[in-house]
């Protein structure tokens, strides 16, 4: 059982654009073997872009990781 109210995890920009996402990827397996109990527990942040002036959703290695892990795992973007 997850027993976290919320799991804050930041993405350095080193390994996004090096696309290293395995560290990420094993929190996805503690949410996934969690289940519904991980609903709503993952905030996910991006380190190494405060002083960039674009949008989050503009920075083109934040949309690859973005992409990818949509088509892996589609149910991560939910909205509620």
């Amino acid at each position: 059982m997850l027993k976290a109210d919320l799991i804050v995890y930041s993405i350095d920009k080193e390994d996004l654009i090096r696309k290293r996402y395995t560290n990420f990827e094993r929190i996805l397996k503690v949410l996934q073997n969690a289940g519904k109990n991980s609903r709503e527990k993952l905030m996910i942040t991006f380190d190494g872009y405060d002083n960039d002036d674009r949008e989050i959703y503009l920075i083109p290695e934040v949309r690859e990781f973005v992409t990818y892990f949509y088509d892996k795992c589609n149910y991560l973007f939910y909205n509620t």
